[in-house]
């Protein structure tokens, strides 16, 4: 797996798909060549606990490698690396507002790829929250929807966090949450715990519970393991209650019709 490259550059789906194959067959046939594929690359890829072998998908973690790149460049711009990329492609932004510009180096094009993936990822922790816009900016403990829900009022819309606090920082000001903010977001921000000292907002990494990135979970999260959506009918089926052997027969049963598709 050419995972130096993929820390840097944004691999072809043609090229992932043919590196797939490879690494199928190989399962299957081993160094002598012959043998029956029992299962495709999708099968194979799939979650364990969602009836696969867990392999990893390529192209999706592609993505995940280089979004750890991105994630340094999103919360260190001040490095060397950063400061260039700035410079040329979101001079007056942050890398998530940053477009992908004329003539873009095929490394920014990789890069940029990512900035969705960053963008659902990031969360803010409340410090001082003058880095924080209110209404823009995910910063609430919510893992649905981490940004406000109440429409900015007029002249509100540059506001930041760090307005909704008492004077001293070390409280919220309940009398401006209950006035601007809606029930749902004045009972979320009442969550957040205020620092006695002052401290800095820190950008975090909101699939992980320490706040920082990681590939695992950033690939995780790429292909729905965490929140899933398309998974539930084969999780509920290991859970209904018949006998094991007619779970296991069903198993094998959805395994030979895959058998068409097998790559």
């Amino acid at each position: 797996m050419p995972t130096y490259a993929m820390n840097v550059f944004l691999l072809p789906n043609d090229l992932c798909r043919e590196i797939e194959v490879l690494m199928n067959g190989y399962w299957w046939k081993g160094k002598a060549g012959s043998g029956i594929r029992w299962k495709n690359w999708a099968s194979l890829s799939t979650p364990k606990k969602v009836g696969g072998l867990g392999f990893r998908k390529l192209h999706e973690f592609n993505l995940a490698m280089l979004s750890k790149q991105a994630w340094r460049l999103f919360t260190n711009p001040d490095s060397l690396v950063g400061r260039v990329f700035k410079s040329r492609y979101f001079p007056r932004g942050t890398f998530l507002t940053a477009t992908l510009g004329h003539t873009p180096s095929f490394v920014w094009r990789s890069l940029f790829e990512t900035q969705n993936i960053i963008r659902d990822g990031f969360k803010w922790r409340v410090g001082d929250g003058r880095s924080i816009n209110i209404w823009e900016d995910p910063w609430l403990p919510d893992p649905t929807n981490p940004k406000v829900i109440t429409v900015s009022g007029e002249g509100l819309h540059e506001a930041v966090v760090r307005s909704l606090m008492d004077v001293d920082g070390k409280e919220w000001d309940i009398d401006i949450l209950n006035d601007i903010l809606e029930g749902r977001d004045v009972d979320l921000i009442r969550r957040i715990p205020l620092s006695l000292r002052p401290v800095s907002d820190v950008k975090q990494w909101r699939w992980e519970e320490d706040g920082r990135f990681s590939v695992k979970s950033c690939y995780r999260r790429i292909v729905g393991e965490i929140n899933p959506v398309n998974w539930t009918g084969w999780t509920e089926m290991w859970n209904w209650k018949i006998p094991p052997k007619i779970k296991f027969f069903f198993d094998r049963f959805v395994a030979v019709v895959c058998l068409r598709k097998i790559c």
